[in-house]
């Protein structure tokens, strides 16, 4: 009886173990944004950006290639926060429109 009894707890803690029953999972606390990590990936995009002007990444290494796409993420994130103007061809950096012309050079 009392074997039986300690098979039945032995396998009801393997199937619970076996299951993901029991333990906890420690959540990752991630830390709060800050103006200096939203900058570096503003910057990062704006150098993509430029260098994908410079060196006409799409054109070249065709549409599906990873430069080619990092040039699209690039320029959809500087479109979205309003930094890049497709229609003057200027990106407004520190709330001056500048010509990419300028810039890239």
């Amino acid at each position: 009886m009392k074997n039986s009894i300690l098979v039945t707890a032995l396998s009801a803690l393997l199937i619970g173990v076996l299951s993901g029953c029991g333990g906890e999972e420690t959540k990752k606390v991630e830390e709060p944004k800050t103006g200096k990590y939203y900058k570096e990936h503003i910057d990062e995009a704006i150098n993509t950006f430029l260098d994908c002007r410079k060196n006409d990444h799409y054109r070249n290494e065709g549409a599906q290639s990873i430069k080619a796409k990092n040039c699209l993420t690039a320029t959809s994130t500087l479109k979205l926060e309003n930094i890049y103007d497709p229609f003057r061809y200027t990106l407004n950096i520190n709330g001056k429109a500048t010509p990419i012309d300028e810039i890239a050079k």
